[in-house]
């Protein structure tokens, strides 16, 4: 029997020295104390494990309701983006299937681009100084 490492001699020498010490009457008093209090030391221990145990499984429960939310979410997105993709992929074949109107000359790919604006046009001229000598009333 191993109680805290100790063996059965460790044991005995201790329940001798405590009876050398304490005497005849004090030593069943003393051990039922030391009983009552490894005892209540395993119930608190269990109840902590108990507890520690109903924390982490709450928590866990809610990180998969997380996920799951998550997970829906990134489900929704995707058909979003799918039925996004296959409206923009139509508008592309449309756009590369000309429609007959009769014409049937390819528009130019100077009148597909914009007009370059020269940086001098876009820039508003400045307005003329005033001279430093008179007085503005």
């Amino acid at each position: 029997m191993d109680f805290f490492d100790i063996g059965p001699a460790e044991i005995l020498l201790i329940l001798i020295v405590a009876l050398l010490l304490f005497g005849p009457q004090k030593v069943p008093e003393i051990a039922r104390t030391l009983g009552k209090a490894i005892n209540s030391f395993k119930k608190s221990a269990a109840e902590f494990t108990t507890e520690v145990t109903k924390e982490i499984d709450a928590v866990n429960k809610a990180a998969a309701d997380a996920t799951a939310q998550v997970n829906k979410e990134i489900g929704s997105l995707n058909q979003s983006m799918a039925a996004a993709t296959q409206q923009v992929n139509q508008e592309i074949n449309s756009l590369s299937n000309p429609v007959s109107t009769g014409n049937t000359e390819p528009v130019p790919q100077s009148r597909l681009q914009a007009p370059a604006v020269p940086v001098e046009a876009s820039v508003p001229p400045n307005p003329p100084a005033k001279p430093s000598g008179t007085i503005s009333a």
